[in-house]
């Protein structure tokens, strides 16, 4: 059976908002919500079956969902299996996994007991309140008051889930109840205690938006400028720029190595950031990830500005990588700061 007819993918679809479509593209099912670009997760791909090349499917989401303002894309597998052995993904892909479990607990399972609390569907003007609500819930942390919100929280979902499952069964007499769920979070215990046992598992793979070509270019544009704000420029965008400098400049390392060299120095710059033995300029990691860059580049020739951009993030999505021709050491040191340092632990070719 396919993925996204499993029991979790079929309940998440009757989940959406009222405005989400599906669309089959080829075995997969393609989401969108027009009036709700801030939902990640109604735009996401749920997937028929194993992939056997993961970057094909987010250059899926890119050509669908490109441009559309949504800030993380996903990609969602249910499998038919208890402990599935994990995926192979690139190193700029990010793995969550949920358990979705059938309720197998006696045939009347317990009611709530009668107390205080009030077990209704939630009014359209009360929305805005939970929101605030599951914004602080999720800063909780250290705050006593977000523990005891927290507790309650819990103690509430005891109780709704006992009622709820009560009055499925009430109403759909000898049909299953299906519940997805986190593993490793609090609610797992609860559930199992309630006589839900694990009957699939999904993966929800995830990483940022991928740009499309024009975004690409906007992107490099407001670098070069001195515009793009500091709190927008992180790994992934460095790459993204190497990638396309490097292209320009026919994957000549030192030729793409000058401009990047003179455009980080005028962003910083413009930023009122001055380079010290612990922050701003560094001439060897940036040379470092052109090089990285320019090797990946080399090994897939033919394909277009996007989708070089897509798999450069992706293999090259980890800041560690580094660490596998560098030691900390040197990579932290002022020499290797203001000047190329060879390798020290394994030559980059």
């Amino acid at each position: 059976m396919p993925g996204h007819d499993l029991p979790s993918s079929r309940t998440e679809r009757f989940a959406q908002a009222f405005d989400t479509s599906w669309t089959r593209v080829g075995e997969d099912l393609v989401s969108d919500t027009p009036e709700c670009r801030e939902s990640n997760y109604c735009h996401r791909i749920a997937l028929a079956r194993r992939p056997t090349d993961w970057e094909a499917k987010f250059r899926l989401w890119r050509d669908t969902h490109a441009g559309k303002g949504i800030k993380t894309a996903w990609v969602d597998l249910e499998l038919d299996e208890l402990a599935p052995e994990a995926p192979d993904l690139p190193p700029g892909l990010k793995l969550e996994l949920n358990t979705v479990g059938r309720f197998d607990g006696p045939a009347e399972p317990p009611r709530p007991p009668a107390d205080d609390y009030d077990l209704r569907l939630i009014e359209p003007d009360e929305w805005e309140a939970l929101h605030t609500a599951a914004v602080a819930i999720n800063e909780w942390e250290n705050d006593d008051a977000g523990k005891r919100y927290l507790d309650c929280v819990i103690v509430g979902r005891q109780r709704q889930l006992a009622a709820a499952t009560a009055d499925h069964r009430d109403r759909h007499p000898g049909e299953p109840v299906w519940i997805s769920v986190d593993p490793e979070g609090p609610a797992a215990g609860i559930y199992r205690r309630r006589g839900f046992r694990q009957h699939t598992t999904t993966w929800s793979v995830s990483c940022p938006a991928p740009r499309d070509e024009a975004q690409i270019l906007t992107l490099t544009a407001a670098f070069e400028a001195g515009t793009l704000p500091v709190a927008d420029w992180h790994h992934r965008e460095h790459v993204t720029v190497a990638v396309q400098l490097l292209r320009e400049a026919d994957l000549d390392v030192p030729s793409a190595m000058d401009r990047m060299r003179t455009d980080l120095h005028q962003y910083l710059a413009a930023h009122g950031i001055e380079t010290t033995k612990d922050a701003g300029y560094h001439e060897t990691i940036t040379r470092g990830w052109l090089e990285l860059t320019a090797r990946f580049l080399r090994s897939r020739p033919a394909e277009s500005l996007e989708d070089a951009v897509l798999g450069a993030a992706l293999h090259l999505g980890n800041k560690l990588q580094l660490l596998d021709h560098w030691s900390r050491d040197c990579l932290k040191s002022w020499e290797s700061r203001r000047a190329w340092v060879e390798p020290d632990i394994r030559p980059l070719d």
